[in-house]
């Protein structure tokens, strides 16, 4: 019996005889149709977890005194010089195991539970409060690539939280055109308040990004946990303000405060959930001014500054 042209067709595309373009119009439709080639399964969190995990044990085995130790010492009496927790370990990882950086935090924090022979501290409190250096890790470890993390006081009352220099890179969740190889003349900034929160965000001319926050100097875990998530927002927001920017030809003044300002939406949002469950007990009145400068070190410098 003689094929139909559509059966000729699928035959042909299966074959890898067929035009590349009808190749991929079937593979479209069927992944099983898809170009030898062209197709690189991506690999099952459940073995990418068996790859990293020998790498992760290697780098913990040797230390496994210290890190129990601290770990029971954080426990029974707290000292900001020896403490440990979990996202203190889990960010100690990220950094000296390149290929940590392909799990999550909590992948990683199951290889630690798995390994040690005592429990490590979930949190590090000191009078019901955060540690300085496990807000720095959390946040660290919500970004999940390089970059600065500093905890500065101001005074009794207030807390400056600073990440700087982080890559915006490229994703799915925000495509751009990769032929676009115009510069940026400009900065994005983001003048951001909330309640007691003050904050700022700025996309800069290198592709990297910066934001500070000025919150309460009492964080408990609540407050530890939504603002690593800010951080982990304005990390998206700024790769999808960066891919509008580059379909508009990759100048800051191609696009519109209107739509800077959608884009970075979910940071205010974000923001707002912090505000809620900051400590009240302190009321400090300031604000961001025009400069966006707080106490001379809170500042947004931008070609293009949204406000809220």
């Amino acid at each position: 019996m003689l094929e139909g042209a559509g059966n000729r067709a699928v035959t042909e595309a299966v074959r890898g005889n067929a035009p590349l373009a009808i190749q991929r119009e079937l593979a479209a439709l069927d992944l099983r149709l898809v170009p030898r080639a062209g197709f690189e399964p991506p690999t099952p969190a459940g073995d990418l977890v068996a790859q990293v995990k020998p790498k992760i044990l290697a780098w913990l085995e040797p230390q496994r005194d210290d890190i129990e130790n601290r770990a029971l010492f954080t426990a029974s009496n707290f000292n900001p010089e020896r403490f440990i927790s979990m996202p203190v370990l889990v960010a100690m990882v990220r950094q000296h195991v390149a290929e940590a950086n392909q799990l999550e935090p909590a992948q990683v924090a199951r290889i630690i539970r798995d390994w040690t022979h005592v429990q490590i501290p979930e949190h590090a409190l000191a009078h019901g409060m955060v540690a300085d250096g496990e807000i720095e890790a959390a946040v660290q470890n919500a970004l999940g690539k390089p970059g600065t993390v500093r905890v500065e006081r101001k005074g009794t009352a207030w807390m400056e939280i600073t990440a700087g220099g982080i890559e915006i890179g490229r994703n799915d969740a925000a495509p751009v055109d990769a032929s676009v190889a115009v510069g940026w003349d400009g900065s994005i900034g983001a003048s951001l308040s909330a309640g007691q929160v003050k904050g700022s965000f700025q996309i800069n001319p290198d592709r990297t990004w910066s934001a500070q926050l000025a919150i309460p100097a009492g964080a408990n875990v609540a407050v530890l946990n939504q603002l690593s998530n800010v951080f982990h927002v304005a990390d998206g927001a700024a790769r999808s303000v960066a891919g509008r920017v580059d379909r508009a030809g990759g100048t800051v003044h191609g696009v519109s405060v209107d739509v800077l300002r959608d884009g970075l939406g979910p940071v205010k949002d974000a923001i707002d959930t912090l505000s809620s469950i900051t400590d009240t007990e302190h009321r400090v009145s300031f604000g961001v001014t025009t400069s966006g400068d707080f106490e001379g070190s809170l500042a947004v410098e931008a070609t293009v500054t949204v406000r809220w």
